[in-house]
């Protein structure tokens, strides 16, 4: 069959009908008789009739076209219920695309490399409560000397690192800069879009400086031409270099594992150099072979990790090697967030789909007569049940064709409110593999909430007659009634529980003392990379020491200071693995965790506000006197528990430190203060870290420095000023700006976007229980109207009768709350991991979310139980 003629114009039935004669006519013709005998040999004429109506289109797709017809029409009739039931699908499948759209990327697309299931990130964990805790990291040293030959375990193996450049030439420009292995292209297996790989002569130490640069790069600096390939870049970082020379170009899907990066440059790690300032943490990623899972890895590497602890420390580090898939570091910490908030929606994707079930099953009870005539000539119970279930797929189909247009916006909306950091959230879109998605899930909720009413009508067998009042033959019954009312409260109940423990946890992470006040306080980074300019650190302490002079004298300044560190609250940038103290014995001490080291000037603690709880704080005659240190309470706890600190002298002794910003060979400091703790983690909720703060000394300084302002002016004002100050002292200096309540923000940024994202879909779901609630108990209410109009005829009150439907509906309450508490007990203990000093049965929570949900659900009982009180006798009687 022509599939073609379905959709091309069809004759009516008087056009088949006229060339049905004329066919008889003809007939008659040719065999010499009457039309009479032409019509008997024809045979049933309404038969052939049909049979010619086949020919242009399939039975089934007839009665669905006649199906979706039917329905359009009962839509125009009831527009209230279509509009009700699509809308509410459409909420439930948009936020469902939407937010797998967004997380796609994050939990189930596979990384865009070959085979990325075999790729592993390999490294050693720091210690609990650390930074590092959750980074698999390798010293560079110890990774070039150990790993100079690929372990066993691997096919292949690589290092990268991060950092921040700047092409300097006619047009400069910021970017971000990744020295690599040459074998870095291979493990993930990428190949260049354009020149070639790196070799293994590219990557030996003192070997010409070459590049792959990035697509975007590519096309944004050389506008897309070949002959980019074999050009020079002028490059500044800690080091100047110059002419690096362009070999090849990145393809335009490339994405680095982690940090993102415009120029890849050979890291020249070997041949070890003893004199080389090695100490920097890097990442090793590595191509397991065939054969090899990640856990036959580890103890595969066991026999070298004790030369690892010894290079990387034994107090900073956990002592196991860490191997896992290199996905699984991508995504971090970011999957204790997604999960929780897929389930949130699919819980709110069914709150929604019963809600549609139990208005169906209404809808079927009201359409009862209809469907009693249908029966009486000669639709069979399969016709009816097909019509039923037409009806629910059309249903979705409209409500999924909303929600798409819908979950563009929504998308839009959690990629800008998603928190920085997550992996793939940026580039998220609704493509193919999200459509896909959402069509399977029209089909699936189409035939779920369409599901029941076609069973009712096989459950009913032969329809009722014409006369019957069974007002329950189709629909709803009591039990079914209550078993979808309390599966709608219970999941709403489970949602709100879950979103008030979110909230609860979100006041006590915005309401945690960080030690220090952060109101009023504005950063501004300075990064010398004229390296002309700036050769020595002679030069560079000049340059900082006189913008931190002409930053003080500035009006509206209060205090300011510098450190080698980004602003609080952030971590420092290097630590160290032991503090000699002035007359203890190495290793007399328990293990401690990483201890931090700050280098700043005096007036930061007055910038920030940090309490000294013991001693003196950092002053200008510490810049020229004897070195200078303030412990904070956690370091005084470890370096001096149960002695007095202050007039102790303690020496650094550096790990992983490279000189830049401190003097290596720095003597002891003397203990002058001890302030109380600061939280400056990765998160505003991680433990505090042991840490010291050493006065700035002259001739110290790095290529980077951070000058704390706090000043009686706005952000805006005091951001403009120290612009002014820094030009004027170097018109060509990069500087970016930030203020300390923006860093908060962005520490606080996920358990936010956790908290109002459920929270947000909570309050739908609450709307959604409160209005199928109020359907539920108005349609009630019109099906019982001559009983309740006979009661009240025969003297039973309004209060009573008002009575009666609130506590029919207060039933249904009250067995959704219990349910609902039992499924929030199990779900919530999923939280406890985004909890924040709140337990997943913390009292204060629950009841808020019984007593929100009590009030909404008994004001959409309100209306329905005033109607039934108010109900005329006598004309319901007549109505009859």
């Amino acid at each position: 069959m022509d599939v073609k003629n379905w959709f091309r114009r069809r004759p009516s039935d008087d056009e088949i009908k006229e060339e049905l004669e004329a066919h008889v006519a003809m007939r008659a013709e040719h065999d010499g008789v009457d039309e009479a005998a032409a019509r008997r040999r024809l045979g049933n004429v309404l038969h052939t009739r049909e049979s010619m109506r086949r020919v242009w289109i399939a039975a089934w797709w007839d009665a669905l076209r006649q199906d979706a017809h039917y329905t359009w029409r009962s839509w125009r009739r009831r527009p209230g219920f279509a509009l009700g039931a699509i809308l509410v699908l459409a909420l439930g499948l948009g936020s469902s695309t939407a937010l797998f759209a967004a997380l796609d990327r994050v939990l189930f697309r596979p990384l865009p490399y070959a085979d990325p299931t075999r790729l592993v990130s390999v490294g050693l964990l720091g210690t609990p409560g650390g930074s590092l805790a959750d980074a698999e990291t390798v010293l560079d040293k110890a990774y070039a000397q150990m790993w100079s030959t690929t372990p066993a375990p691997f096919e292949s193996v690589a290092a990268m690192d991060t950092w921040t450049c700047d092409i300097a030439e006619e047009r400069p420009e910021r970017v971000r800069c990744g020295p690599v292995d040459h074998t870095f292209l291979r493990t993930l297996g990428v190949r260049v879009a354009l020149g070639r790989d790196f070799v293994p002569e590219d990557d030996v130490r003192g070997a010409p400086r070459v590049a792959l640069i990035s697509h975007g790069l590519w096309v944004r600096r050389y506008g897309a031409d070949s002959g980019a390939i074999g050009r020079s870049l002028n490059l500044e970082a800690a080091m100047p270099l110059p002419h690096v020379r362009i070999v090849g170009v990145l393809p335009p899907d490339f994405e680095m594992p982690l940090e993102a990066a415009d120029i890849l440059l050979p890291s020249q790690l070997r041949p070890l150099d003893a004199l080389a300032p090695f100490g920097t943490l890097i990442m090793a990623i590595a191509r397991l072979k065939h054969d090899v899972t990640p856990e036959r890895a580890k103890q595969m590497l066991a026999p070298q990790l004790p030369e690892m602890l010894a290079s990387m420390g034994p107090r900073s580090f956990a002592a196991a090697w860490s191997v896992r898939p290199l996905h699984d570091r991508r995504v971090g910490d970011a999957a204790r967030v997604a999960w929780p908030l897929i389930g949130a929606v699919a819980v709110f994707l069914l709150i929604a789909c019963v809600n549609v079930a139990n208005l169906l099953l209404a809808r079927l009870a009201e359409r009862q007569r209809e469907f009693e005539v249908r029966a009486a000539v000669g639709a069979g119970t399969l016709r009816l049940a097909r019509l039923a279930l037409a009806e629910s797929l059309l249903l979705t189909l409209a409500a999924g064709t909303i929600g798409l247009l819908l979950a563009f916006a929504l998308l839009r909306t959690f990629v800008a409110i998603a928190p920085a950091g997550v992996p793939g959230v940026g580039d998220a879109s609704i493509d193919v593999r999200v459509f896909v998605l959402a069509a399977s899930m029209v089909l699936i909720v189409g035939i779920a909430i369409g599901l029941w009413p076609a069973v009712s009508l096989f459950r009913a067998g032969g329809m009722p007659r014409l006369r019957s009042t069974r007002s329950d033959a189709l629909g709803a019954r009591p039990r079914v009634r209550f078993a979808l009312v309390t599966t709608q409260v219970a999941l709403t109940l489970a949602l709100l529980a879950g979103s008030a423990l979110l909230l609860r946890s979100l006041w006590n992470v915005v309401n945690a003392p960080l030690g220090f006040e952060e109101s009023r306080v504005v950063t501004m980074t300075a990064w010398l990379s004229n390296a002309t300019k700036y050769p020595t650190a002679a030069h560079r302490s000049t340059f900082f020491e006189e913008l931190l002079a002409r930053a003080r004298a500035a009006t509206g300044t209060l205090s300011a200071a510098l450190s080698d560190a980004p602003a609080l609250p952030s971590p420092p940038l290097i630590g160290s693995i032991d503090i000699a103290v002035e007359d203890q014995p190495a290793g007399s001490r328990a293990p401690h965790p990483r201890i931090g080291i700050r280098e700043v000037t005096p007036q930061f603690f007055e910038t920030f506000r940090i309490r000294l709880v013991e001693g003196r704080s950092l002053l200008e005659a510490d810049w020229t006197g004897e070195p200078a240190v303030v412990l904070n309470q956690s370091a005084r706890r470890v370096l001096f528990a149960g002695e007095r600190a202050i007039g102790q002298r303690i020496r650094p002794r550096n790990a992983t430190g490279d000189g830049a910003g401190r003097d290596p060979n720095a003597g002891w400091y003397t203990v002058v203060g001890v302030s109380t703790d600061v939280r400056n983690g990765q998160r505003v909720t991680d433990p505090v870290n042991p840490e010291i703060y050493v006065v700035a000394r002259h001739g110290t300084w790095g290529r980077i420095g951070r000058l704390s302002l706090r000043t009686t002016a706005g952000a805006a004002d005091a951001e403009a000023l120290l612009r002014t100050i820094a030009g004027n002292i170097d018109p060509t200096l990069l500087v970016t700006f930030d203020t300390v309540d923006e860093r908060i923000d962005r520490l606080i940024a996920r358990p936010r976007f956790a908290a109002w994202l459920l929270t947000a879909f909570a309050a739908l779901a609450l709307l959604l229980a409160a209005a199928g609630l109020y359907s539920v108990t108005s349609y009630l209410v019109a099906q019982r109207r001559r009983d309740i109009g006979v009661r009240i005829a025969i003297g039973a009150s309004p209060r009573d009768v008002a009575q009666q439907v609130v506590g029919e509906a207060g039933r249904w309450i009250i067995g959704g709350a219990v349910v609902g508490s039992a499924l929030g007990w199990m779900g919530t203990r999923v939280l406890q991991s985004q909890l924040y000093e709140v337990q997943a049965l913390d009292p204060w929570s629950w009841t808020g979310a019984l007593f929100a949900l009590a009030v909404v659900l008994m004001m959409a009982v309100f209306s329905p139980a005033y109607r039934a009180a108010h109900v005329d006798p006598v004309s319901a009687l007549r109505a009859d």
